[in-house]
C-alpha cells in the first residue's frame, strides 16, 4: 500500500516497476525479431492479435467463475440463514 509506505520505499517500487516494464519490452523486442525470421510481420500482428484476444477471453471467463461462485456462496448462506429461521 502506497500510502503506508515511506517515499524511499515507494521510489524504490517505482523503479522496480520500470525496470520489469523494461525487461518485458526487450522480451518482446526479442521475441519480435526472431519471429519475424520465420514468419511475415503480417502473420506476426495476426498473432498478437490472437495473444491479446486469448487473453481477453481468459480475464472474462476468469471473471464470470468468481461472479458465479460469489452467487452461489450467497445462495448457500440465505440457505443456511432460512435453515436456522425455520429451527426458531
Amino acid at each position: 500500500d502506497p500510502s503506508k509506505a515511506t517515499e524511499e520505499q515507494n521510489k524504490q517500487m517505482l523503479e522496480e516497476g520500470m525496470k520489469i516494464r523494461e525487461r518485458q519490452l526487450n522480451l518482446e523486442k526479442t521475441y519480435a525479431q526472431r519471429m519475424q525470421e520465420v514468419i511475415t510481420t503480417r502473420q506476426l500482428m495476426s498473432l498478437r492479435k490472437a495473444e491479446d484476444d486469448f487473453k481477453e477471453m481468459l480475464i472474462k471467463r476468469i471473471k464470470e467463475q468468481q461472479q458465479q461462485l460469489q452467487e452461489l456462496q450467497n445462495q448457500r448462506q440465505r440457505n443456511g440463514e432460512n435453515m436456522r429461521q425455520r429451527k426458531n
